[in-house]
């Protein structure tokens, strides 16, 4: 009896260690395969590298001539924090500035128009480019647009000595220096515009000669901008005056 006991007792305490020492082993097992797939291109050494991307806080944007604008690049991924760099380019030889033409991510740069307005509306393309890897950029467009006047009435009748009223509208003009209005025809006399100069939206008075014409007469009146249009005023045989868009 009491060696079948001690035979019993020695038997469960072998297939306890045995249990021990395998536990160990597996857990050695783990470790060695972690270390392993780590160091063989597994695990976080095998990740790689994020990609840098820029984006803007806007990519289309109207600027009148001599007025600003900000951008703002925004770069992922940038682990040496480096930034973009900025640069204008046009079809026109002015395309205007910007400055900084060097930020850091989420700083603004400020763009700046052509002083003078263009003949026509001008595209500039503003481009963020990353300082780390310069294969990585981003376009903003910019419409500096021209400026552009318009008149009303655009066609009127007015009897000779009379009066008629004119307005002039101008667009797309930073400065508001308005208009300047002149007459001019074939004759001696072509009546009188006063005030000779408006803001835009203010009328100006056209006077029409005091004497009626022998003939046909062709009288211009023009509202001098940047940009400029100009309207005939005629007098017929029988005194009154016609007024028509000439765009």
């Amino acid at each position: 009896m009491h060696i079948r006991s001690y035979i019993s007792a020695a038997g469960i305490a072998f297939v306890a260690l045995f249990a021990v020492v395998m536990s160990r082993f597996a857990l050695l097992v783990g470790l060695f395969a972690l270390v392993f797939s780590t160091g063989c291109g597994g695990g976080l050494a095998s990740t790689s590298p994020r990609r840098i991307s820029v984006s803007l806080s806007q990519t289309a944007a109207t600027v009148l001539a001599g007025s600003t604008a900000q951008f703002t690049a925004t770069v992922l991924n940038d682990s040496a924090s480096k930034g973009v760099n900025w640069t204008v380019s046009c079809s026109a030889t002015a395309c205007g500035t910007v400055s900084p033409t060097a930020t850091p991510s989420g700083t603004a740069t400020t763009y700046t128009a052509p002083a003078m307005p263009p003949a026509s509306d001008l595209k500039v393309t503003l481009t963020a480019t990353s300082a780390a890897d310069t294969t990585k950029s981003v376009p903003a467009t910019i419409t500096v647009p021209a400026i552009t006047t318009s008149i009303t009435p655009t066609s009127a009748t007015v009897q000779a000595g009379t009066t008629a009223q004119f307005t002039s509208t101008v667009t797309n003009d930073s400065t508001n220096k308005g208009v300047t209005w002149t007459v001019s025809c074939s004759a001696a006399s072509c009546g009188t515009v006063s005030p000779s100069s408006t803001s835009s939206g203010t009328a100006t008075t056209y006077t029409a000669p005091a004497m009626p014409p022998a003939s046909g007469l062709n009288v211009m009146t023009c509202p001098l901008a940047p940009r400029t249009r100009s309207y005939d005023i005629k007098i017929s045989e029988r005194s009154p005056f016609s007024a028509s868009s000439r765009e």
